[in-house]
């Protein structure tokens, strides 16, 4: 999804903040047929730092994939993945043996490799003094959403489930919009909110009907993620769910740029999409 609204240039702000409306809505959505609000101070406060995290690694993401493109950004985001793992292990007492430490190892080293490519690509990028700092801050938001989930599942009481997701995307709407109101200073070349739905080609009516889809579509597999990833955190430990929930992400994007955008992959890259299968294997047997 981040990948189309790059290589079109759409108004990327407002089909962000629209996506967490409707994660928002589709959370509110389950936590009625649920049951209704559930809450305790670990689902409240854990689905704070969920949504923060949601909506500060959009925007992070964002001037980061601007200058050295999608592939790079996401492996380096990604790489954030051993931070929960490693949590799950020390914190949370769910050790790792066997084949299942060797396909997690897979897992976490393939996430490098497979984004080689796209380094190669925007190699000859300048980088701001900035940019290292901003990997930092992103890693760590990553790693605290994802923590902070794990977190959520040991600490709660079991059905609060919906309720954490609603609080997270209600946190993320208020910060979505604040980014939105000031997208103008953030991405380059965006013209006024009532002519940016015109990026491309086609009338303003067909393109911001195609903004409004990208938003609901974008929004729907969101809230679907973070409720599959917390009802499986309550079967599954968190030392399989994160590393196999990110090396399926990074190795699908990558197959979505070989497909659509017909992005050329190296060597190494393909054998980062091997290890990453065999790793995904080593931990379900």
């Amino acid at each position: 999804m981040a990948r189309l609204i790059q290589s079109r240039n759409l108004d990327f702000f407002f089909i962000t903040g629209l996506n967490y409306v409707v994660g928002f809505l589709g959370a509110l959505t389950w936590m009625v047929f649920a049951g209704g609000w559930q809450a305790d101070t670990p689902t409240i406060g854990f689905g704070v730092v969920q949504g923060a995290h949601y909506a500060l690694t959009m925007l992070g993401s964002y001037l980061m994939f601007q200058r050295v493109g999608l592939g790079v950004t996401l492996t380096l985001t990604n790489m954030a993945v051993i931070v929960p793992t490693v949590a799950s292990s020390t914190l949370f007492n769910e050790r790792l043996m066997g084949h299942g430490l060797a396909g997690v190892a897979l897992l976490v080293v393939s996430i490098g490799f497979v984004g080689r490519r796209s380094q190669e690509q925007r190699s000859d990028v300048r980088l701001e003094w900035w940019y290292w700092p901003l990997v930092i801050g992103l890693i760590a938001l990553y790693g605290a959403g994802q923590t902070g989930a794990k977190a959520f599942d040991s600490l709660s009481v079991s059905g609060h489930q919906p309720t954490y997701v609603v609080v997270a995307f209600a946190t993320a709407v208020p910060i979505a919009f604040v980014t939105f109101m000031v997208r103008s200073r953030i991405q380059p070349n965006l013209r006024s909110w009532r002519y940016a739905a015109a990026y491309g080609s086609g009338s303003p009516v067909r393109n911001l009907a195609v903004l409004i889809l990208l938003g609901i579509g974008f929004g729907i597999t969101n809230v679907s993620q973070l409720g599959f990833l917390v009802l499986a955190l309550r079967e599954v430990p968190g030392t399989f769910v994160f590393p196999i929930a990110t090396a399926s992400l990074v190795l699908f994007a990558s197959l979505a740029g070989s497909v659509f955008w017909q992005e050329r992959y190296g060597r190494l890259t393909v054998l980062g999409g091997v290890m990453a299968i065999t790793g995904l294997v080593l931990v379900n047997v």
